[in-house]
């Protein structure tokens, strides 16, 4: 085993506008290759960067924008997330309005399913997969409209105070 003893940057970040206190842990093993750790309210996200023209793990952060940080640091995390709310029903209930006046199906169908909008959607996208299969088709997935993702908006509002604490280092 090889055990290597190596110098690290850590900062913390208090009294932030509507954010807990932000960690930052910064490791610059050579030029343009570095690691950062960012930790918060028990949350903690981090990358490894090997390529970056040279720059210090700061200096490329200053420079990167937000959405590709988040990107690198959160891949899993999306900057929408379907809105299974209001918005889901009334663009249902506007594609049945469509298919009806398509002439797709008739009156008697179209109140069914209006019924079924308004009695079954209100539990979520997830629990009426069938449901909006009948209404936008196979691929309905692609007709639930979207919402910002509050997750990763919170993940962007870290990211800026950091880029915002290396401006000021």
């Amino acid at each position: 085993m090889k055990i290597e003893t190596t110098t690290v940057t850590k900062l913390l970040l208090t009294d932030l506008d509507a954010l807990d206190p932000v960690t930052v842990i910064v490791e610059n093993y050579e030029p343009g290759k570095g690691k950062i750790i960012i930790e918060c309210y028990g949350q903690s996200w981090s990358n490894y960067w090997g390529a970056m023209s040279g720059m210090t793990i700061q200096k490329f952060f200053r420079s990167a924008n937000a959405g590709y940080l988040a990107e690198k640091l959160a891949p899993s995390l999306s900057s929408t997330v379907p809105d299974d709310g209001e918005a889901l029903i009334e663009a249902a209930r506007a594609q049945v309005k469509l298919l009806y006046n398509d002439l797709d199906i008739e009156k008697h169908e179209a109140e069914e399913l209006i019924h079924r909008i308004d009695d079954e959607l209100h539990y979520g996208i997830y629990e009426n997969q069938e449901l909006l299969s009948e209404i936008f088709g196979d691929e309905w997935w692609y007709q639930v409209p979207e919402k910002s993702n509050y997750e990763y908006d919170y993940l962007c509002r870290i990211i800026e105070a950091v880029r915002e604490a290396f401006r000021e280092e």
